[in-house]
């Protein structure tokens, strides 16, 4: 066995390690078959990586956007008490926007 093969080898444990893709009863025997399953296994690697980061960005985009409206309906509600509305009118904005924040306060169980 080569020096090049023993490299190539380790890579091979270290990456089936990494992985958590288990040392089970099949294995590659050849050269060419652990660099190929060297570079499938990266490549699974990227892609839940991929997958994992896209989720996180839309869960952080749906909480900007539940702040954005929490804040629109708490300048509404001061609004109404400058201009001092009707109580009838401001209960109706509160009730409006009491569904949003009641999306906000569901949305704060996503964070960490």
């Amino acid at each position: 066995m080569g020096l090049f093969r023993k490299y190539v080898d380790s890579a091979m444990w270290a990456v089936t390690a990494l992985t958590g893709c288990s040392f089970g009863d099949v294995t590659p025997r050849t050269l060419q078959e652990v660099i190929i399953s060297n570079v499938v296994f990266v490549i699974g690697i990227l892609l839940l990586a991929k997958i994992f980061s896209d989720f996180a960005s839309m869960l952080h985009l749906f909480d900007i956007e539940n702040i954005k409206t929490r804040e629109k309906s708490l300048r509404a509600l001061k609004l109404c008490k400058v201009l001092g509305l009707p109580s009838k009118i401001r209960y109706k904005v509160e009730a409006y926007y009491a569904g949003t924040n009641h999306a906000y306060e569901q949305s704060r169980l996503f964070r960490i």
